[in-house]
């Protein structure tokens, strides 16, 4: 272990916030990668069990059921989940089964339980971040193209691990599929069949990329069902419905899952009435919206035909199809949702690749003034949902980030966040 590695440990318990500023002016790719992994790790490690949105019950069940369980019971567990059985006492899905039983059964360490979680959530966020951004959109540089990273950044931030499942196993496929096209490798086409085992949903959602992957890049054809699944629905509900009725498990979903209609921006209104504007502006979707207006432009203007190289092009396809795949499946509101949010980060992803291959050859992209517009019109629906962004960090957030983290290791009461902590003075 080297000098600077105990002096990155030492400042990260010292202050998590100092240590990843420092580390980002450092210009060090592999070192940020493993930074932004340890800070994740503190960042779980400072949460309270009951304040985490959906983890706090995949984290109580491991407690509850996992703590003692006997390996017999853990195999037979494990095949009720590979023959897409419904079995209420387990954390379903193999990746949170495996974790489960890894700090509650053999370690007997639940409290370990998002630690595990953060690294390897940390792991393929950190690495898509350092895969994505070579030259990162500074205000002097674009401040459109910072408004874009920013959201890009913080849509599924280190927050996001607190789902366990479904976002990690975003991360991966993400990180999968910029390695395969950046890099080139058959280990990386591999990996982007890992995210079903972490959520069962990437057996529809992981299809855009794997069909990307194996068909090649269909620049006439992929257009034409983005754009024509805002006006039709290009699956059919009843046989899909059918289908997934087949498995216990898929049977299960379909229940919680399934709506007759599709919802409107009134009926979303209504649901989240009680809510702060802000909330209710993410909620009703204008970021999703704006993001597919970028999309079209790029198409319709040319840029995605003739001005993206493959790596850019690969990525804004799988894009432009998942969001077909969510317009279409508006009939399972979970899958439609969140297949909504893995199109938005990869079509960010790729026009930011595109903007710092631009920067660097030519100094940025040269936009006619139609698209300055549109652009520029796009970045303003982005303002108010920094602001959501804000206030969600500092509702969730730890203040033991800034300085101390130990302290929520030494005592619960420690456990404070942001917005508690400015309580104190108000």
């Amino acid at each position: 272990m080297n000098n600077r590695t105990v002096a990155s440990v030492f400042w990260m318990l010292i202050s998590p916030f100092y240590m990843l500023v420092a580390a980002l002016k450092s210009g060090d790719r592999r070192y940020i990668w493993w930074i932004i992994v340890l800070f994740t790790i503190i960042y779980a490690a400072t949460w309270d069990i009951g304040g985490i949105g959906d983890g706090t019950a995949h984290w109580q069940n491991v407690y509850d059921y996992y703590v003692g369980l006997s390996f017999s019971q853990f195999l037979q567990d494990m095949g009720d989940i590979l023959l897409f059985k419904t079995n209420e006492d387990i954390n379903e899905d193999l990746y949170i089964h495996l974790i489960s039983y890894l700090v509650g059964g053999v370690l007997e360490l639940p409290g370990l339980f998002f630690v595990v979680v953060a690294f390897v959530y940390g792991y393929f966020f950190a690495g898509s971040m350092v895969k994505v951004f070579d030259v990162f959109p500074t205000y002097s540089r674009s401040i459109l193209f910072l408004g874009i990273a920013l959201i890009f950044i913080m849509k599924l931030n280190i927050q996001a691990m607190n789902t366990v499942r479904t976002w990690t196993g975003f991360w991966i496929l993400f990180y999968a599929c910029i390695s395969y096209y950046k890099d080139g490798g058959s280990k990386y086409l591999w990996l982007m069949f890992v995210p079903p085992l972490v959520h069962i949903g990437f057996f529809i959602m992981a299809v855009p990329a794997w069909l990307v992957a194996f068909t090649g890049n269909r620049k006439l054809i992929f257009p034409i069902l983005f754009f024509i699944s805002f006006g039709t629905t290009i699956i059919n509900p009843g046989q899909t419905v059918n289908q997934l009725n087949q498995f216990e498990v898929g049977e299960d979903k379909v229940q919680g899952y399934y709506q007759e209609e599709e919802s409107t921006v009134d009926d979303t209104l209504e649901q989240t009435k009680e809510n702060r504007w802000y909330v209710q502006y993410d909620k009703i979707g204008v970021v999703s919206w704006s993001v597919a207006v970028m999309a079209g432009l790029f198409i319709v203007t040319g840029r995605y035909f003739r001005d993206m190289d493959q790596l850019e092009a690969s990525m804004f396809s799988i894009g432009i199809v998942t969001k077909a795949l969510s317009n279409s499946t508006w009939f399972l509101f979970a899958v439609s949702n969140r297949s909504d949010t893995i199109a938005l980060l990869f079509i960010l992803g790729a026009i930011l690749l595109y903007w710092q291959r631009k920067f660097l050859d030519e100094g940025g992209v040269n936009f006619s003034v139609p698209e300055k517009t549109v652009m520029y019109g796009v970045f303003l629906t982005f303002i108010p949902y920094y602001i959501f962004i804000l206030a969600n960090t500092i509702q969730y957030s730890s203040v033991l980030m800034f300085a101390f983290p130990f302290f929520a290791w030494i005592s619960e009461d420690m456990r404070i966040t942001i917005r508690e902590f400015i309580g104190f003075f108000i």
